[in-house]
């Protein structure tokens, strides 16, 4: 079962993602070096096609599991504070938020293209 909850389409500056708690925003450093996803703490750094190469599709699904893209380039846990996802641009200037359940949320990040994806889903737990 999918349940999508927000979707945007997006440029992401410095071919980045940002998937965070949104009630304790990220000013860290964006080196991410060679890995598709850093994580650090309650933050994911998601590395997409860069704005110079196009928009980027961000979704953010509930799902038992279910995906039709190919590449899983993260699974784990992420706190939420009070309970809101919110996925963005290095700025800020584009984001979506969606309310889950406070605390530890397991997701899951899945792309189309592990090099360079310009479809990504982040998969929590249906509600």
């Amino acid at each position: 079962m999918r349940d999508l909850m927000a979707s945007m389409q997006i440029l992401a500056s410095n071919g980045l993602l940002i998937v965070e708690d949104a009630d304790t925003a990220f000013e860290g450093m964006l080196d991410v070096g060679e890995a598709p996803v850093t994580a650090t703490g309650d933050v994911l750094l998601v590395k997409v096609q860069s704005d110079a190469d196009g928009l980027v599709a961000a979704s953010v699904i509930g799902s038992d599991g279910e995906t039709t893209l190919p590449v899983t380039v993260f699974e784990g846990e992420i706190n939420l504070s009070y309970g809101r996802l919110r996925v963005r641009d290095v700025g800020a200037e584009n984001a979506i938020v969606v309310g889950l359940d406070d605390g530890p949320c397991h997701v899951r990040v899945v792309v189309d293209d592990a090099a360079y994806p310009k479809t990504v889903e982040i998969l929590v737990p249906p509600l």
